[in-house]
């Protein structure tokens, strides 16, 4: 199970430090979980404001998702090429012609 770190804004609001903050704890994990507290703001659009501010803030790529008065802020990865599977070529798969 992944372990999610977990930030809180308040009444501060969103603070260059908050930010640092942030950018530090993304070394080591990939998911990070802040809730606006009702005391930083009531309004719901506000809140993809701020998890905009967040993440041209942070150096790097990221995606977010708002659930309630909570922003979940993910570490964009590069995704892995998978090998290419080789097709099987058996007595099967061959074109025979029929004599």
């Amino acid at each position: 199970m992944v372990e999610v770190l977990s930030f809180h804004i308040g009444k501060q609001g969103l603070t260059k430090d908050f930010i640092d903050h942030v950018a530090i704890a993304f070394k080591t994990r990939k998911v990070i979980k802040i809730q606006l507290l009702k005391s930083a703001s009531d309004d719901r659009s506000e809140i993809k404001r701020v998890a905009e501010e967040i993440i041209v803030g942070l150096p790097g790529k990221y995606n977010y998702r708002v659930i309630g008065f909570t922003i979940i802020l993910m570490k964009r990865t590069l995704m892995r090429k998978e090998p290419s599977k080789k097709r099987f070529i058996g007595k099967h798969s061959r074109n025979r012609t029929n004599s």
